[in-house]
């Protein structure tokens, strides 16, 4: 799974013609979690804050392709697209000692997941499920999907805090 994310380093700006509402300029923290805006933070260098547009133009885009856990080899795959977690990483640069990431749903709840499974070859942080993007098909922009096919993906992901 992937997340995706956009610069704010002390102050937000826009990026890739994404606009920002004034709210978000001032306090890089909108009042109200929006599902199509991604914010990365907690003890990192540079935090981001991403929509649509910077997600689909990072370089590092990944597809993965799971089937439910149990399924036969023939039972129909879910085809996920999005960012590698590492290109996330690489941009935000975590702070030293930095063990694991808080992701923050829409809904509020929170799911901490080590680093080093977010860094694993296959997690995205995908924003199309079987060609179609998430927010269209499901309601919301950003999934989680982890390369272990026994965890569920983690859906409506509008937050990844970095913490130790």
């Amino acid at each position: 799974m992937m997340v995706l994310l956009s610069v704010v380093a002390g102050a937000c700006s826009a990026i890739d013609g994404e606009e920002t509402s004034s709210t978000l300029r001032r306090f890089c923290n909108p009042p109200v979690p929006n599902a199509n805006w991604l914010r990365v933070g907690g003890d990192v260098e540079q935090p981001l804050v991403c929509g649509l547009a910077t997600a689909q133009n990072f370089q590092s885009r990944l597809i993965v392709t799971r089937s439910p856990q149990g399924a036969p080899a023939n039972a129909n795959s879910t085809v996920w697209e999005g960012v590698h977690i590492s290109e996330i990483v690489r941009r935000v640069r975590p702070r030293s000692g930095v063990a694991a990431v808080i992701l923050t749903g829409a809904d509020g709840t929170h799911t901490r997941i080590r680093l080093e499974e977010l860094l694993a070859p296959r997690a995205v942080l995908a924003f199309r499920r079987d060609g179609r993007l998430s927010v269209e098909r499901e309601g919301y922009l950003f999934c989680c999907v982890l390369e272990e096919p026994e965890r569920e993906p983690i859906r409506s992901v509008v937050r990844l805090d970095f913490a130790r």
